[in-house]
């Protein structure tokens, strides 16, 4: 609050200078003396402008209620993932399409935040569902369903895609972070 007061202060500084330049006529070295008050002037709603936009983002998504939800993949050749919907009690929240550059940089060990967003604090139901091909071509479609216990705190969860090498086929696991 205090930080836009201070915005409001200068911001009313800044029109009066500006007032005052249209309005009297002055000399050379007060003339240079209000020009360089006004680039500082302009500096400063520049900074103010910068932390407004900082506070903004930490009010509309405080740390306390952020989630945070990525893809990951472990699993080599043998699924390629093509898109993945993610809902959170029962509410679509988030669709990722992929393409074959994504595919190639998860499977090399990238990671894709698919979601970031506030909840409640307490249980929430996740739910994932991968579509892909596997190894042989033949299409995949399956879901996972984890519940993320919301703390204060900011939660993430990762949604691996790995290898069962017993079942031999992929296998796909949340793990809260």
């Amino acid at each position: 609050m205090k930080q836009l007061m201070k915005a409001n202060s200068t911001l009313a500084t800044f029109w009066m200078a500006l007032f005052s330049i249209s309005t009297f006529s002055i000399s050379a070295a007060a003339a240079e003396n209000v020009e360089q008050q006004l680039q500082q002037l302009k500096a400063d709603v520049v900074d103010i402008a910068s932390e407004l936009q900082l506070l903004e983002e930490q009010m509309l998504y405080p740390q306390t209620e952020q989630l945070a939800v990525y893809v990951s993949i472990d699993a080599g050749n043998s699924f390629t993932l093509s898109a993945v919907k993610l809902v959170i009690d029962g509410e679509n929240v988030a669709t990722s399409q992929y393409d074959d550059i994504q595919i190639d940089a998860l499977q090399r060990g990238g990671i894709d935040r698919m979601f970031m967003g506030e909840i409640d604090v307490g249980e929430h139901v996740v739910t994932a569902f991968f579509s892909g091909t596997d190894s042989q071509g033949n299409k995949l479609k399956r879901g996972l369903s984890t519940t993320v216990h919301k703390t204060s705190a900011a939660n993430a969860l990762e949604l691996k895609i790995g290898y069962n090498a017993t079942a031999l086929q992929p296998q796909f696991v949340a793990v809260e972070l």
